[in-house]
C-alpha cells in the first residue's frame, strides 16, 4: 500500500517488532499497526514523490486502519489529527507536524511503549535535520532527544540514552537555551548515577543547581534537588536526603511533581525511623494528592506507621478506607501485606495468614518478586506461630531538619482545614 522509503526498515523497526510480538487483531496489535502505517504515510507526504491522487488513496487506507483502534485509546485521536493535518499542510513539511508527533510519542511513553516512542521522537529529530533549522524547530528536536533519552534509559540502553542527552545539550548550547541545557546535564548526571558513580553524579547535579539561577530554570533546579535526594538516600545519607527532598518540594511548582517529591520524602523519613515526619508527609498526601495512586500509597504507609506505633484504632480506620477500592495489583499486594502485619501486631493471626496468602497469590501472578519475598517470609513465620518482633521506637527527627518538620506540620494543618 505504501511507498518504500530509504531507511524505513531501521527507522520503524520497533513497530515491526511490536507487531511480531502481539497476536494479530488484538488492541495492542491494531494500535501498533495504525501507528506504523500513519508514520509511513507521513513519510510519503513529506517526501513529495507520491501523486496527489495516490496520496489521497493512501490517506483513506490509513484512516481506516486508525479507525480499528479502540475509541478510548489516546493514540486514535492523535494519529487521526496527524493525518487530517496533512490535508491542510500541502507543502509536506514534517516540522509543521512535530508538536503532534511529540504528543503521540508522549502517549506511547506513558503506555510504557518506550521503543515505539523512541522511533517517533527520532522522526521529530530527523524532520528538524532536514528542515530549515529555526530556533523553535531546534528546541523541539532537543526536547525530543531528551524524551528519547528517557525512554532509552528505561530500556536499559545507556549508550543510546547518553547520545540522546548529548545531542540535546549540543542543540541547547548552539541556540543559547539554558533551560534545555540544564535539563540535559541533569539527565547525564542521572546516567552516571545509574552506572554507580554516585559521588560524580551528585557533583554534576550540584553544579546544575548552582547554574539554575533564573526563574525560568526553577523547575530544573527543583528536579536536580530531587535527584540529589535520591542519590543521598542510596548512599545512606538519610538526613541529607530528606533535606534535599525538602528543597525540591519547596522549589517545584507543578502540583503533581510536588506531590511525587513529597511521597519520596515520606519514604525517606519512614526508612530512617522518623515516623512523626513520615506521618505528617503521608497525611498531607492522603488529603491533597491529585493522583489516586499517591493517595492510596500514602494510606498504606500510614497503615504501616500505625502498626509500628501500635495504634490499632488508626490502623483499622486506614485499612477500612482502602477496603472497597479497586487497587492496582502491585498496590493490592502491598495493602494485603501491611494489613497482615497489622493483624499480627494486634493478635489476629488467622486473618493475617489469609491476607498474606492473598498477597503471595497476587505477587506470584504479577511477578512482583520483592513483595513475594517479603510476603512468603511473613507467611512462614505466621504459619509457624512465630511472633513478629517488637517495633523499635520512633526516632526524633534531627535538629538540622527542624525546618522540614515545621513545614510538614504546617502543611498537615492546612490540609486538614481545607478538607
Amino acid at each position: 500500500m505504501m511507498s518504500t522509503h530509504s531507511g524505513e526498515a531501521s527507522r520503524y523497526r520497533a513497530f515491526f517488532v511490536a507487531l511480531g510480538m502481539a497476536p494479530e487483531g488484538l488492541p495492542a496489535w491494531r494500535a501498533a499497526f495504525a501507528g506504523l502505517v500513519a508514520l509511513r504515510y507521513l513519510d510519503a507526504w513529506a517526501d513529495g514523490g507520491v501523486s496527489v491522487g495516490n496520496l489521497a488513496s493512501e490517506r483513506r487506507a490509513v484512516l481506516a486502519a486508525i479507525n480499528t483502534v479502540a475509541d478510548g485509546m489516546p493514540d486514535r485521536a492523535l494519529l487521526t489529527s496527524l493525518v487530517v493535518l496533512t490535508v491542510r499542510e500541502s507543502h509536506g513539511d514534517l516540522t509543521q507536524l512535530a508538536p503532534l508527533l511529540m504528543a503521540y510519542g508522549r502517549s506511547l511513553q506513558q503506555q510504557s511503549a518506550w521503543a515505539l516512542a523512541v522511533a517517533v521522537y527520532g522522526r521529530v529529530r530527523a524532520a528538524y535535520v532536514a528542515g530549515p533549522g529555526t530556533q523553535a524547530d531546534a528546541l523541539l528536536a532537543a526536547s525530543a532527544a531528551l524524551r528519547s533519552g528517557g525512554c532509552n534509559r528505561k530500556l536499559g540502553e545507556a549508550i543510546a540514552a547518553e547520545a540522546d542527552y548529548q545531542a540535546a545539550l549540543t542543540l541547547a548550547r548552539k541556540w543559547g537555551d539554558d533551560h534545555t541545557g540544564l535539563r540535559a546535564r541533569t539527565c547525564l548526571a542521572n546516567l552516571d548515577a545509574d552506572r554507580g558513580n554516585l559521588p560524580g553524579a551528585d557533583l554534576q547535579l550540584a553544579r546544575v543547581i548552582a547554574d539554575a539561577v533564573s526563574e525560568r530554570t526553577r523547575e530544573v533546579r527543583a528536579l536536580a534537588w530531587h535527584d540529589r535526594a535520591t542519590i543521598a538516600h542510596r548512599r545512606g545519607q538519610t538526613a541529607t536526603a530528606i533535606d534535599y527532598a525538602y528543597e525540591a518540594w519547596s522549589a517545584v511548582d507543578d502540583p503533581v511533581a510536588r506531590e511525587r517529591v513529597l511521597a519520596d520524602l515520606a519514604t525517606m523519613a519512614l526508612d530512617a525511623g522518623y515516623r512523626d515526619t513520615a506521618r505528617d508527609a503521608n497525611t498531607v498526601l492522603v488529603a491533597t494528592a491529585q493522583e489516586p495512586v499517591l493517595r492510596w500509597t500514602a494510606t498504606i504507609n500510614l497503615m504501616e506507621i500505625a502498626t509500628l506505633d501500635r495504634r490499632e484504632v488508626d490502623f483499622t480506620r486506614l485499612r477500612r478506607t482502602l477496603g472497597k477500592v479497586a487497587l492496582p495489583p502491585a498496590l493490592e499486594a502491598e495493602y494485603m501485606y501491611f494489613g497482615a502485619l497489622g493483624d499480627l501486631a494486634f493478635q489476629r493471626r488467622s486473618q493475617a495468614i489469609e491476607a498474606l496468602q492473598r498477597a503471595v497469590e497476587i505477587a506470584e501472578e504479577r511477578r512482583l518478586g520483592e513483595v513475594l519475598f517479603r510476603a512468603e517470609a511473613a507467611l512462614m513465620r505466621a504459619s509457624d506461630g512465630v511472633d513478629e518482633p517488637q517495633s523499635a521506637p520512633s526516632l526524633a527527627t534531627p535538629d538540622r531538619l527542624a525546618h522540614v518538620t515545621a513545614a510538614l506540620a504546617n502543611a498537615r494543618i492546612l490540609a486538614a482545614v481545607s478538607e
